[in-house]
């Protein structure tokens, strides 16, 4: 093949376009599969947060129910007395505390004073703690041991006051 000057002048003129057309379709294809990348990265993101704000929701809505269903005080003598038959502690007294407003709950509170040996005790404290309900044992006092007439072949009892509690929510859940 023989090229004169012009030729030349055209063939590299025409290579330059094609090569500088080229070079500018790869870097607009280039800028944008990295437009594309970082919006998948963006959208993966966006789904964790949204698993994540979902998980948390879930986490929220099981403890909501643990709360009190309402600040009649039925449900909690209800959840000791279903404490009391399985440990077979003998209750003394149940004594229900007003109602104590905190930010968005109100704490309900019962003393009570019980009897049974250290095992029923423990037991009694178990069953309130794992209760359905949220419900905390705020205080324990003990007393002294109460003398049996077969002292020597029972376990010793214990007498204890203690304070339960239990929260209902003012705003969130409530109602």
């Amino acid at each position: 093949m023989n090229f004169s000057k012009e030729g030349f002048l055209v063939l590299f003129l025409v290579l330059g376009i094609t090569g500088w057309g080229g070079m500018k379709i790869y870097q607009y294809q280039t800028e944008k599969t990295a437009m594309l990348n970082a919006e998948q990265i963006k959208q993966e993101e966006l789904n964790q947060v949204l698993r994540s704000i979902k998980s948390m929701q879930a986490k929220l809505d099981s403890w909501t129910q643990r709360l009190a269903p309402d600040t009649d005080y039925g449900w909690f003598l209800n959840e000791i007395t279903l404490a009391q038959q399985s440990s077979q502690v003998w209750i003394d007294s149940l004594e229900p505390q007003n109602l104590r407003a905190e930010g968005n709950y109100v704490r309900m509170a019962v003393k009570i004073e019980l009897e049974g040996t250290y095992h029923q005790i423990g037991e009694f404290f178990y069953a309130l703690e794992s209760s359905d309900k949220f419900m905390r044992i705020e205080s324990v006092e003990f007393g002294e041991k109460t003398a049996s007439a077969s002292a020597l072949l029972e376990e010793p009892r214990v007498r204890a006051k203690l304070r339960v509690s239990s929260l209902y929510p003012t705003t969130i859940g409530a109602g």
